[in-house]
């Protein structure tokens, strides 16, 4: 086995790395992280009056809530 072994080395090598590879690339592609955060202003909206938000990700409820302008992402994130 070990003169198998010593014939074979950069084989054995070169699947180990192969492995080692594919479970860190299966491991990265295959991670569950929520998108991003995206924002975007309309201009000349008077602060208090009605907007519309729309949530989605990890929330229980995704979906567009009414808010106010002014109001802070927890609000909307409460919302939802």
């Amino acid at each position: 086995m070990l003169y198998w072994l010593e014939r074979h080395q950069f084989l054995v090598l070169g699947l180990a790395l192969f492995l080692a590879a594919s479970g860190i690339a299966a491991g990265w592609l295959l991670r569950d992280e929520p998108d991003g955060i995206q924002f975007s202003y309309a201009a000349g909206v008077s602060e208090g009056s009605p907007i519309r938000v729309h949530v989605a990700g990890a929330v229980a409820s995704p979906g567009v809530y009414e808010l106010r302008a002014g109001d802070r992402l927890v609000e909307a994130l409460a919302a939802a």
